[in-house]
């Protein structure tokens, strides 16, 4: 979609002046309705055949109840050498009616099935998880903040709104900010990132 070739430009600095002036920033501040819930359970096939990730969609659904948006979480299997699974959930926002395809607004939650687990231990918190992050009413996950600043800082004015600003957040916008001449700003869980002047 793109045509930037870092080998078209004779410093970085081009390159970046490129890349900031082509694409859009990265803009996730209002997390907008909720439309659906969406999840994948992956299971070793012993833990599916004892029907391990029909329980774990029965919890997460039941404790998803206060939602009103669909959900639906499939299940696969795969032969492994070990016993185990995960369960990953997530949920899909829009503004007006309408999923921004450029800036998506999905939120996530996540669990792992141990031996110390139960199969609704699973989906609880896995479904609890994803409800701290929609009760937040943040717009970028504690997990994808931390992600997202890489490429916020080749996009300066770029905006997120998250639930929690992690240790991994605070140390990739040190890093960022070493490396590029970008300044980021956080204002109550708001990250911002402008060109040094």
């Amino acid at each position: 979609q793109y045509q930037i070739k870092q080998k078209s430009f004779s410093t970085f600095e081009e390159f970046f002046d490129a890349v900031s002036k082509e694409i859009k920033p990265v803009r996730l501040f209002t997390q907008g309705d909720l439309e659906q819930i969406r999840g994948i359970i992956h299971l070793s096939e012993d833990l599916h055949e004892r029907d391990i990730g029909h329980r774990i969609v029965q919890s997460a659904k039941s404790s998803l109840a206060q939602c009103t948006a669909p959900i639906n979480i499939a299940v696969e299997s795969q032969n492994t050498l070990s016993s185990g699974g995960e369960l990953i959930l997530w949920s899909i926002h829009s503004i007006s009616g309408e999923v921004d395809m450029t800036n998506p607004v999905r939120l996530s939650g996540d669990a792992l099935l141990d031996q110390r687990k139960s199969a609704q231990d699973v989906g609880k918190e896995a479904a609890e998880e994803l409800l701290n992050e929609i009760n937040s009413k943040s717009a970028a996950d504690s997990f994808l903040a931390d992600q997202l600043i890489l490429y916020m800082s080749m996009l300066p004015a770029s905006i997120i709104k998250t639930s929690k600003i992690t240790n991994h957040t605070t140390t990739n916008l040190y890093v960022a900010e070493q490396f590029l001449e970008v300044t980021f700003s956080i204002d109550e869980n708001v990250i911002k990132v402008e060109k040094k002047q």
